[in-house]
C-alpha cells in the first residue's frame, strides 16, 4: 500500500504541481484560473508553475542569504518588480 506524499513534497503530475496545501497549490490554482478565463493560452500552461516557482526562489535566495540582502528597500522593490514583470511577460 502506498503512503500519502508528505505535505512539503512537490511532484509533477501532467501539467500541474500537486501539493497538499500552501503556496504551490495557490500558484497552481491561479494559473488554472488564468486558463479558464482566457488570459493564459492552454498551450502555454504545461509546467508554467515550475518556471514561476524557480524564478521566485531564484530571487529569494540572494535577497535573503546572499549578494542582494543589503539592497536598500527601494532598490529591493525594483528588483522584485522587474523579476515579476519578466515572469509575467514570459507566461
Amino acid at each position: 500500500m502506498m503512503s500519502a506524499p508528505e505535505p512539503s513534497r512537490i511532484a509533477l503530475r501532467d501539467h500541474q504541481v500537486t501539493h497538499l496545501g500552501g503556496a504551490a497549490a495557490l500558484l497552481t490554482g491561479c494559473l488554472d484560473e488564468l486558463v479558464a478565463v482566457g488570459r493564459l493560452p492552454p498551450s502555454r500552461r504545461p509546467r508554467t508553475e515550475v518556471a514561476v516557482w524557480a524564478a521566485v526562489h531564484g530571487l529569494a535566495l540572494p535577497l535573503t542569504d546572499r549578494t542582494l540582502r543589503t539592497l536598500p528597500p527601494a532598490e529591493r522593490e525594483q528588483v522584485i518588480g522587474r523579476t515579476l514583470d519578466v515572469v509575467g511577460a514570459g507566461i
